[in-house]
């Protein structure tokens, strides 16, 4: 789900909703799987490392940081847990404030 949510497209809101739901209907995790980023020798490699996946976020945190209203909403609505932190200690209430999207609040 994390990389289905961080390798989107702005254009395809609904197609990822719809992913997203049909993934939490199948018992997907919602946490980033830091295990599935390891290269081929077994080291993790940072330099594939981005702005947003520097904090191991779960799939609320993420959707939030992009200001994914329909997404955010079925992840809550799913059972995610909206007090849920990154490595930084922010919830997504903290990191859509960050980035200003109030409509996400």
């Amino acid at each position: 789900m994390y990389y289905a949510l961080k390798n989107h497209s702005p254009q395809q809101d609904y197609t990822l909703r719809d992913v997203i739901e049909k993934l939490l209907k199948a018992g997907a995790n919602t946490n980033r799987l830091i295990e599935w980023e390891r290269v081929a020798d077994n080291e993790y490699s940072d330099e594939d490392e981005d702005d947003e996946s520097q904090f191991n976020e779960d799939a609320l945190i993420l959707a939030s940081r992009r200001g994914l209203i329909n997404v955010v909403n079925l992840l809550l609505l799913n059972g995610a847990l909206a007090s849920s932190c990154n490595e930084i200690e922010q919830t997504s209430l903290m990191v859509v404030t960050q980035n200003g999207y109030k409509e996400v609040i």
